[in-house]
C-alpha cells in the first residue's frame, strides 16, 4: 500500500472515530473508525507499506526518412540513407519509479493495540436502547 493511501485511511478512520465519541448516537461510526485503525496496523506490521524514492529516466530516438514509413524504432544499426535525409520522428521518454518499503513492527503493535482497547472501550460504553414493544 503507498503511504499517502495508507495517510488518507488512517485520517478517514480517525473522523469516524472522533465523530462516534462525540455523538452520542453515532458509536458506531467509533467502532468502524476502531476496526478499520486495527486492519491499517498490519500494513506497519507486515511491511508492506510502499514510499516513493526516485525515478529512472530512460529515452531513446525514433529516426525515419519520411518517405517509407519505416520508423527504425528497435534496430540497433544505422538507418539507410535513401533520400539523403534521416529526420527524427520523436523521442520517446519513459519513468520508472522506484519504491521503498517502510516496516515498524513497533507503531504497528501499539496501534493495533490502541484501537483494540478503543474498540472494547466503545462497546462497554454502549447504552442499551429501549425499543417499543
Amino acid at each position: 500500500m503507498i503511504l499517502t493511501l495508507f495517510g488518507f485511511l488512517v485520517l478517514l478512520s480517525l473522523v469516524f472515530i472522533v465523530i462516534g465519541i462525540f455523538k452520542e448516537d453515532e458509536t458506531l461510526q467509533a467502532i468502524i473508525g476502531f476496526t478499520f485503525l486495527f486492519l491499517l496496523s498490519f500494513q506497519l506490521i507486515d511491511g508492506t507499506l510502499e514510499y516513493k524514492t526516485g525515478f529512472n529516466e530512460s529515452s531513446y530516438y525514433v529516426y525515419g526518412d519520411n518517405f517509407t514509413g519505416y520508423h527504425w524504432d528497435y534496430d540497433n544499426d544505422m538507418p539507410p540513407n535513401t533520400e539523403g535525409e534521416i529526420f527524427l520522428f520523436h523521442k520517446d521518454t519513459s519513468n520508472i519509479y522506484i519504491y521503498e518499503n517502510y516496516q515498524n513492527k513497533t507503531i504497528g503493535f501499539y496501534l493495533a493495540l490502541l484501537s483494540a482497547f478503543g474498540f472494547s472501550f466503545m462497546l462497554y460504553g454502549m447504552k442499551k436502547i429501549k425499543r417499543p414493544n
